[in-house]
């Protein structure tokens, strides 16, 4: 039987059957994952269990609807698009919440540029005149830069959009776990 080589399908997307193979032969880098989701949650819901133990839920909203924003966007891109779900849902959250879960629209921090800068030179060498120096503009699964191509020696300015290092590989393994879950 030959190693399973991703957790997704041939065209790209989420297999939960591969998955399962590919993270199966991956119990550490899967335990990992898990363990970090469950403390991040853990210490979360602790801090909410106190509040409530303590009747100061809503003097403390604001902060814990903080400190959920900011454990979605250290868990990555599943969960801030989790978050980015939620922050319709004033059915089943607070005002508070809504309110701090509406910045994952707009507002994810972006990866390092010399990362990106790696990846766009591995995927198309020095297919750009000049790249902006910083990003334009960041989401949870990539960010973009301004960049220059030559097109009949006139340089035309073009979007390149990076996707974060590892996007995919991350996702499959949280969707696997939720699954699991």
């Amino acid at each position: 039987d030959a190693p399973v080589e991703s957790p997704l399908s041939k065209d790209g997307r989420y297999d939960p059957v591969a998955a399962d193979a590919y993270f199966g032969r991956r119990p550490i880098q899967t335990l990992k994952r898990g363990a970090e989701i469950a403390g991040r949650a853990a210490g979360l819901g602790a801090a909410i269990l106190l509040d409530v133990a303590t009747d100061s839920v809503k003097e403390n909203e604001k902060q814990r609807a903080t400190a959920v924003v900011d454990a979605l966007v250290s868990l990555g891109p599943t969960f801030v698009k989790v978050g980015q779900a939620l922050s319709i849902r004033s059915d089943l959250l607070s005002e508070a919440y809504c309110e701090a879960l509406t910045t994952l629209q707009d507002a994810c921090p972006p990866f390092d540029d010399q990362e990106a800068r790696k990846v766009i030179a591995d995927e198309v060498g020095d297919a750009f005149v000049d790249l902006s120096p910083t990003v334009i503009a960041s989401a949870s699964l990539g960010q973009v830069y301004v960049g220059h191509v030559l097109r009949d020696d006139e340089k035309v300015k073009v979007a390149v959009k990076v996707q974060r290092p590892g996007v995919a590989e991350t996702i499959a393994l949280d969707l696997h776990l939720l699954r699991l879950g």
